[in-house]
């Protein structure tokens, strides 16, 4: 099974706000996610595992995250994020993505994690 338990994540409240800015943006070699008044940016050349941790909370709130871990930092982005499917152009750039796990956390109910990269 390509997913293991982990603790369950807890939606911001910034994130349930309509009014706040909650969004991707994609750049040539970056990925930006604004929420609230927060900006996390990684570098595509500095990502080093993509998972998606999904929770058992939905479906009112967020239960599913995609993240992009780097060596120096990560970011974690919620299925609800403005743009969020403009992150399958940031997979395609990572050969040997793993698909079927990405298939298989958007379909998940519970607490879990799924590598994909």
């Amino acid at each position: 099974m390509s997913h293991f338990k982990v603790g369950a994540m807890h939606a911001s409240p910034l994130q349930n706000n309509m009014n706040i800015c909650n969004h991707i943006t994609l750049h040539p070699n970056a990925v930006i996610y604004e929420h609230g008044m927060m900006r996390d940016e990684i570098a595509l050349d500095q990502i080093i595992e993509i998972t998606v941790v999904t929770t058992d909370e939905g479906p009112f709130v967020d239960d599913i995250f995609v993240v992009l871990k780097g060596a120096q930092n990560e970011i974690t982005i919620p299925q609800e994020a403005e743009n969020f499917d403009e992150l399958f152009d940031v997979f395609k750039k990572f050969e040997g993505f793993n698909y079927g796990a990405f298939i298989e956390a958007m379909s998940s109910t519970e607490n879990a994690k799924f590598v994909c990269w």
